[in-house]
C-alpha cells in the first residue's frame, strides 16, 4: 500500500480511503454490529467488514464523477 499511495502523490491523484468502518463482534448473521471511526479505531476482537455510512457518502460522490475506479478488495 504504500508504493501505491506515493506513486499516486507523485502523479497528483487524490486516493479516497474510508473514514468509517461497519465493525461486527463475529462474522455471522446474528453478530453484534457497531459503526466506529478511523479515529476510534476497530475494537480488539471484533472484525472490520465494510466500509461505514459517512464514506458511503463521500464515495458516492466520487464514483458519480469518476472515469476509472481501481478497486483493491474481495
Amino acid at each position: 500500500m504504500p508504493q501505491i499511495i506515493a506513486k499516486a502523490q507523485e502523479k497528483g491523484v487524490k486516493l479516497h480511503l474510508p473514514h468509517d468502518f461497519v465493525c461486527a463482534d463475529k462474522f455471522a448473521e446474528d453478530a453484534s454490529v457497531v459503526i466506529r471511526t478511523e479515529k476510534e479505531g476497530i475494537d480488539e476482537g471484533w472484525l472490520g467488514l465494510d466500509i461505514g455510512p459517512s464514506t458511503i457518502k463521500a464515495n458516492s460522490k466520487v464514483i458519480a464523477r469518476s472515469k476509472t475506479v481501481f478497486w483493491n478488495g474481495p
